[in-house]
């Protein structure tokens, strides 16, 4: 093991942290207490009633803008001193890691709970050590890795200011659909967010609901989850002055076969707030800025088939062939741009530019730079908008893989630097004088080592195969090195400061979430371990061409079921095949998925 991992071990030590962060890591699992209690009946509390309705026209105010630094987990509490969880035997939980109880009680300014209520410390630990009974589960039970629900004083003046009537309460799904509801601004302010079935966290893309999901791992009874809003994500609606949005997350104990788990445990982006926790524990802070491919297609009227939209030039004309780097292409959808770029701004999305790319009627969309969490919503809303915004433009916006044969396909590219906190050279992949590190080594090995197993999320659909096969700088293998966009890990020219690593293996249909926390858990797990990088460029570590074999791997491996908790693995990895199953059980698959369903969803 090289220094750094030594390094790095010894930083995650009790008592160890950076910066003076003080976040609790509990790796735990619970055992009943002596009289076992029944199962929670599923999740957060609803309070006893919203408050009094405003009169009209009361001021009401914008949120928080999205740009602003993600808080790290954990931030306002202190970690657990000794004790611990009556009827709890403390062990290994597959890699769970989340706050402690105690802290959970101290997030809120107000001294709440996850579930609201005014609650000590010392219910809390009652309550969840009833709560789990049958023994030593399947999985490791989450409790609890949630957002803290917001104080009722702190959702009121979140929605001081203009008046505000709406509130759009948005949950990302594992293919990164948005699901939720809107409610009124009295309620949402009443319960803390709002409530919404458990059944969201398992539909398959097409909504289907696969026996190997529900029952086994998520409640066939589609127990209430309550979706706890993030108010650095409020924002207005774009062209919906009376309405704001928020990301939410969800919490609440859910019944399944191996007991009450969090509902936190099924969240894409509470894994990567989990990711972000150990970086901090580590002293380390990283920045991350993506790149995001898309079509703009049209429907022909007689057969169906896709082709170029005609755009919104004086003269429009149809793209025929490939227009790379084409600014004259450009100004024919400069409207669209336009009023995609508007929402942007509304929402703090931070694009900074686009251009024509390789393919036919395929743009892309660059972001600046900031922290992980932050940069995962703005592609996650961006996604969303781009869609909406093309359909009023009278086309549509695809982020599937593949959309034509014969052109490149549709990637998600990130780049990753990592910084250590407090250090007078902070820039981890470089020395001062300009070579790379050997942190930098550490840290592509982490993800080669595991790449078979992550391609199952950063290739999620059959149709992602179908690029990977008929490669245009679509990496097959997992490889490394200096500028080639035909590698997997590439490594941009650049100076010291911002020396990073572009992971070019996700494509348009990954959940952005889940690849952001996967390319930095296993960065983290290779800097850690001191593992080394593949000799030569890394040509030798073919990556499967498949969907069915990625999950094959994925579920045999060790490291991506400890960095992403069995709960979700196991509930993704199910979903994926039911829609395999689902897919290669119709006579034309890219038909009837692929440019149906997929086209317009992922």
């Amino acid at each position: 093991m090289g220094g750094l991992g030594q390094a790095l071990q010894q930083l995650v030590q009790p008592g160890q942290l950076g910066q003076g962060q003080h976040h609790a890591v509990l790796r735990r699992r619970f055992r009943a207490p002596q009289g076992r209690a029944g199962p929670q009946q599923g999740g957060a509390q609803r309070c006893q009633g919203p408050p009094p309705r405003r009169a009209a026209g009361q001021p009401q105010a914008q949120g928080q803008q999205q740009g602003e630094q993600a808080q790290q987990p954990g931030q306002a509490g202190q970690r657990q001193q000794g004790g611990g969880l009556q009827g709890a035997q403390a062990g290994e939980a597959g890699g769970v890691v989340a706050p402690s109880l105690l802290q959970q009680a101290q997030l809120s300014s107000e001294g709440r709970g996850v579930h609201g209520e005014a609650e000590g410390s010392a219910r809390i630990l009652a309550r969840v050590g009833a709560a789990y009974h049958g023994g030593v589960a399947a999985f490791p039970v989450l409790f609890m890795f949630a957002l803290p629900r917001p104080a009722t004083q702190q959702l009121r003046d979140a929605l001081a200011g203009e008046p505000v009537r709406l509130v759009e309460c948005v949950l990302g799904d594992f293919t990164s659909v948005a699901r939720g509801k809107l409610v009124h601004a009295d309620d949402f302010v009443g319960m803390g967010g709002c409530r919404l079935p458990s059944v969201v966290m398992g539909l398959t893309l097409t909504s289907g609901e696969p026996e190997a999901v529900f029952g086994p791992l998520l409640p066939d009874t589609y127990d209430d989850m309550q979706l706890v809003p993030d108010l650095r994500t409020l924002a207005p609606r774009p062209g919906r002055p009376s309405e704001r949005t928020v990301i939410c997350e969800p919490t609440g104990a859910l019944r399944t076969a191996a007991g009450p788990v969090d509902a936190s445990a099924w969240s894409p982006r509470a894994a990567l707030r989990r990711v972000l926790a150990r970086y901090a524990e580590a002293g380390l802070q990283a920045q991350v800025a993506p790149e995001l491919e898309m079509f703009l297609l049209t429907r022909d009227a007689a057969d169906g088939s896709l082709k170029a939209p005609a755009g919104h030039a004086a003269a429009p004309t149809r793209e025929r062939a490939c227009e790379v780097a084409s600014l004259e292409r450009l100004t024919h959808f400069e409207a669209y741009f336009d009023d995609l770029y508007a929402a942007c701004d509304a929402l703090g999305i931070p694009v900074n530019g686009h251009a024509h790319e390789s393919a036919l009627s395929q743009y892309e969309v660059n972001f600046r730079h900031g922290e992980p969490l932050a940069m995962a919503d703005a592609v996650f809303r961006f996604k969303r908008l781009a869609r909406e915004i093309a359909a009023r433009h009278g086309f549509l916006c695809s982020f599937a893989p593949k959309p034509f044969l014969g052109e490149p396909g549709t990637g998600m590219h990130w780049h990753f630097s990592v910084q250590r906190r407090g250090a007078q050279w902070p820039h981890l992949f470089a020395e001062p004088d300009g070579r790379d590190s050997a942190a930098l080594g550490h840290f592509v090995a982490g993800l080669q080592a595991e790449a078979a197993g992550a391609m199952a999320f950063f290739a999620p659909h059959d149709m992602s195969y179908v690029r990977i096969a008929l490669s245009n700088a679509s990496p097959s293998h997992a490889s490394w090195g200096p500028e080639e966009r035909s590698l997997a890990f590439r490594i941009p020219a650049s100076g010291a400061s911002s020396r990073r690593v572009e992971n070019r293996l996700p494509g348009g249909d990954a959940n952005p979430y889940l690849t952001v926390a996967l390319t930095l858990g296993l960065g983290l797990h290779g800097l850690k371990n001191g593992l080394a990088p593949q000799a030569g460029a890394g040509d030798d570590v073919a990556l499967p061409r498949d969907l069915p074999t990625a999950l094959d791997a994925l579920e045999r491996s060790t490291v991506l079921r400890e960095l992403l908790g069995a709960p979700l693995l196991e509930t993704y990895v199910a979903i994926k095949r039911h829609e395999h199953a689902e897919r290669a059980a119709l006579a034309d698959p890219r038909a009837a998925w692929d440019l149906t369903h997929l086209l317009e969803l992922a």
